[in-house]
């Protein structure tokens, strides 16, 4: 009768551990790594500068009403000029046009408010624009 060697309690676990390290369980992550995800990039704003259309001459026989003070938000950028409210009139009644900042044209030019001129017989009114 031919004898063959016990394992041991030693070499059992020895052998046991050996391939757990081969096997990578110790080390196994089983949450896969995230994958990448494209995010659409922000659309570029629209730049609308204020345009003026043409409009008939304005003319009234009464002073417009004195300028209202108003509350100017912060800037939202260097390139943003402050446009300040006005009065206009129409069909016999004297309106406010809040201010609001809008955008310099690219030739930097500056804007010069919407006024009223006294002319001797009445008051025109002088549409903002830029210069």
């Amino acid at each position: 009768m031919m004898l063959t060697p016990r394992p041991t309690l030693g070499g059992l676990l020895a052998a046991g551990g050996a391939l757990l390290l081969m096997s990578g369980c110790g080390d196994r992550d089983d949450n896969p790594p995230p994958q990448p995800t494209y995010v659409e990039p922000a659309p570029q704003p629209t730049v609308v500068y204020e345009q003026q259309e043409p409009q008939a001459e304005v003319v009234v026989t009464e002073a417009p009403p004195p300028p209202r003070i108003e509350y100017i938000p912060p800037q939202p950028s260097p390139y943003h000029v402050w446009i300040s409210g006005h009065w206009y009139h129409r069909d016999g009644a004297w309106y406010w046009a809040d201010g609001h900042w809008a955008q310099r044209p690219p030739d930097r030019s500056h804007w010069v408010p919407a006024h009223w001129v006294n002319n001797g017989y009445g008051w025109r009114y002088v549409p903002g624009h830029w210069r």
